[in-house]
Order: structure tokens, then sequence, then C-alpha cells
């Protein structure tokens, strides 16, 4: 009888300091970890610490967990890249390639300084924050074309009228 007492108040003092949430009734929490992160254009390999606009760029990140005392490579289905000015631009579902989490994407046509940000926090794992900062900025002036298609109505109509000048000024000069 003593004993059905001792297990009663045990479990009276567990439902006590559990509602007053000294105690957390939580199940064992897998560990995580960044092994590591890549981001280039695509076609590269080497990484960049700034873009311009309409890049598509390529990010990887290796997470792995703790399983049995040895780091496995994680197999999450749900880890989600945002690539961010002041809120999100850009929102991708990493697919997993052979324990490589990747995704690719277009850089947005917007100057600034942007984040790769990876915020994975599931119940039953433990956290990743993950960020890296890139640039994003304008073209070079030696890297736009120097004719641009869609302005060749604007050459037609200025050398048209230098050469209307050049006739007009001719006749009017030399015509009598």
């Amino acid at each position: 009888m003593k004993y059905m007492w001792s297990v009663a108040f045990a479990l009276l003092l567990f439902a006590s300091s559990f509602v007053a949430s000294e105690e957390k009734c939580e199940p064992d929490v897998i560990q995580l970890r960044v092994k590591d992160v890549r981001h280039h254009r695509v076609g590269e390999s080497q990484q960049q610490k700034e873009y311009i606009p309409l890049d598509n760029v390529r990010y990887e990140i290796d997470i792995e967990e703790l399983s049995n005392g040895i780091w496995q490579p994680f197999d999450g289905e749900d880890v989600k890249l945002e690539f961010v000015r002041v809120s999100p631009l850009v929102e991708k579902i990493l697919k997993n390639q052979d324990g490589t989490l990747s995704t690719e994407f277009q850089v947005p046509d917007m100057f600034g300084v942007y984040k790769f940000r990876v915020d994975y926090d599931r119940a039953g794992y433990t956290p990743i924050f993950e960020v890296r900062r890139v640039s994003v900025r304008p073209l070079r002036h030696d890297q736009h074309e120097r004719f641009l298609p869609i302005a060749y109505p604007y050459y037609i109509s200025a050398f048209s009228m230098m050469l209307g000048l050049y006739l007009f000024s001719f006749v009017y000069l030399y015509h009598k």
C-alpha cells in the first residue's frame, strides 16, 4: 500500500510541475548540424560574393544528423531556402541529391544586399539557422550590350535626322 502512495505522489509532483511549465513532455531530440554550405552560378564551381540580377544560382547545403553516435547525411524533404532582402523574395524547397540538399533559382531583378537563409525548426530535431550574405549589384559599364536591339528605331531616327540635316544644308548652301 505504501508503494501505491509513493507512485501516486510522484505522479502528482510531475503533473503539478508540468502544469506549472517546470517540466516538459518532449521526446528525445535528434541532433542536426550544418557540415558545409556552397553557392555559385550555375555552370561554375567557384563561390561568389556578389551576383548580378537574373543570374542563375545553385545553392547547396550539407546537413548531418547524429545517429548512434555517428554523423550521417540528413534525409529531410522539407528544408526551405529563402533568398531574403527585407522580406523573402525567393523561397525554394531543397531537394536531396546524394546527401546534399540543393536547389537552383534566378536572382531577382533588384539590387541590394541579400541573405541565403535556411531556418529549419521542426519538432524532434535541433533547430538549424544558417545565413550567408551576398550582394546583387548592377552591371558594370563594360558589361552592357553596345547596341540594344530594342533601340534600333531610335538609332534609325537619329541617323536619318543627321543625314537629312546634311542634305538640307548642302542643298541650301549650294543650290541657287
